[in-house]
């Protein structure tokens, strides 16, 4: 339990804003009041596509329909294309339910 005072340091996932802005109504925090000191780790993202899905460029997948693999709703491989969904307007589908990267990799090696 952090200290009512506000002085407390607490690691939090990597996913907290992303989640406030998909779901406004269900998350109990507003990080605009946190105070960010900074970050343990960095990441970056990659969207990565079949040669033969026809997508080329960020553009395509404001066009066409794209299916994506997700291990579930909490995840960032879940939250990061419904972002993209909502706020930039693409169009990819987002099957939930792997288990691991691995079996996403597998999924789209096999079309």
């Amino acid at each position: 339990m952090l200290p009512k005072n506000g002085m407390g340091i607490l690691m939090l996932p990597n996913m907290i804003a992303v989640s406030e802005k998909l779901r406004p109504k269900k998350v109990k925090y507003k990080t605009d009041r946190f105070t960010w000191l900074g970050r343990v780790i960095g990441s970056n993202s990659t969207l990565a596509v079949r040669r033969d899905s026809g997508i080329r460029n960020f553009a395509d997948i404001r066009k066409n329909k794209l299916i994506v693999a997700s291990s579930g709703t909490g995840s960032p491989t879940f939250l990061m294309p419904s972002l993209l969904n909502s706020m930039l307007g693409t169009k990819l589908k987002i099957v939930k339910g792997y288990k691991g990267l691995r079996k996403m990799q597998l999924s789209m090696e096999q079309g």
